[in-house]
């Protein structure tokens, strides 16, 4: 361990406020890089460098200060981490009256710097991690062996199926980004092993559990169901799009891009805290890969220039996401059930399409989806 200025400096900090004694932190050249003087801070302590070599506390009468430059009346200690000296700390005062308070010093010292040690290595390795993720789901972003080393630094499996979830979060609040990301872990982690997790910003994180090919698909329900619910608790606003569980680099990608998809569907629906699983809904996988100007001719052909009116298509979003349940979509929107029924016939001479048919409900779900609703209040 490299004992650094901003290692060192927090733990100065909480010492002086604890014990009042002055106290330095010498790293392994023997340079201060932490006082609660701040005037010492790059300055040689030759009694830590004779601390360190001889491996053994060094106690410093105001006389013998005079004579080992950088140094004070009171006591160094060489600090040992795994059998080698990594610095000291030094605390001014009556060495007499010091030895048991330097020694607590100095087992306090060496915790705190092993927790900050950690908590850096976690950070470090969180970055990479986010970096990996983001790169993962980027489509410009093609090395994928490069991807590979990186899971394997990371300690991700990539032989191992899972099943990527996607979880859009509104309003976006930065300063409770992490306590979502808290939030959603303990929710899923309860349910699945969290195979990797990331924020990956515009309020979107992206999750990954592992699942067994025999119960996949009620694994990642479970999962879902949960999180919804837990979200839902806190009064949060989530969509949750759901992939395809596979493996490897480009199977977590294309299950990734099913979430997406899934998630954004789940927004343009408009309909609470709502989960898509994509790869569930072949009739969406095929109208993205319809070309857009067939697109535009087909929602011409039932809409013409008409705007859809705010209330029955969110009325109508509403019913299709309670798979067409009457009652529950009465509940869902807090009206009649006789209210609702009107509004249905109210779709129907209008558009010239009745929801509850199965034909006129594939044609205008297909127009829910194709047609522009970001201008729809």
């Amino acid at each position: 361990m490299i004992i650094t200025r901003e290692l060192a400096f927090p733990i100065v900090e909480r010492l002086e406020k604890i014990l009042g004694n002055p106290v330095n932190i010498i790293n392994a050249d023997g340079i201060i890089v932490a006082s609660t003087d701040t005037s010492r801070v790059g300055n040689r302590h030759q009694g830590a460098v004779e601390a360190m070599s001889k491996g053994k506390d060094l106690r410093v009468t105001k006389e013998q200060s005079k004579t080992l430059t950088g140094t004070r009346e009171g006591i160094t200690l060489p600090l040992e981490l795994h059998g080698e000296y990594i610095g000291a700390v030094g605390v001014t005062g009556d060495p007499d009256t010091l030895s048991l308070t330097a020694s607590v010093i100095r087992v306090a010292v060496l915790s705190l710097m092993e927790v900050a040690q950690m908590t850096q290595q976690v950070s470090y390795k969180r970055k990479i991690s986010d970096t990996w993720v983001s790169n993962l789901i980027s489509d410009r972003f093609m090395d994928c062996e490069q991807l590979d080393k990186q899971a394997k630094f990371l300690e991700i499996d990539c032989a191992k199926p899972c099943g990527i979830i996607v979880i859009h979060i509104s309003p976006i609040v930065y300063d409770n980004i992490s306590a979502h990301e808290q939030t959603i872990l303990q929710a899923a982690g309860r349910h699945a092993k969290v195979h990797f997790f990331a924020y990956v910003g515009q309020g979107q994180y992206v999750l990954a559990v592992q699942v067994n090919k025999r119960d996949e698909k009620a694994a990642l329900k479970n999962v879902c169901a949960h999180l919804s619910e837990t979200l839902g608790a806190m009064r949060l606003q989530c969509r949750i799009g759901v992939g395809r569980p596979n493996s490897e680099i480009s199977g977590y990608r294309q299950s990734y891009f099913d979430a997406y998809n899934g998630a954004k569907f789940a927004e343009r629906a408009g309909v609470g805290n709502h989960v898509v699983y994509y790869y569930e809904h072949n009739l969406l996988r095929l109208l993205e890969s319809v070309p857009e100007l067939a697109r535009k001719i087909f929602v011409s052909n039932h809409i013409g220039n008409r705007e859809w009116d705010p209330m029955l298509l969110h009325t109508l979003q509403t019913y299709f996401a309670m798979e067409k349940h009457v009652n529950e979509t009465a509940q869902a929107l807090y009206i009649h059930r006789n209210t609702l029924i009107f509004r249905l016939n109210k779709i129907r001479e209008l558009y010239g399409l009745d929801p509850r048919r199965f034909s006129d409900s594939l044609t205008l779900q297909a127009l829910l989806y194709l047609t522009d609703l970001s201008s729809v209040p």
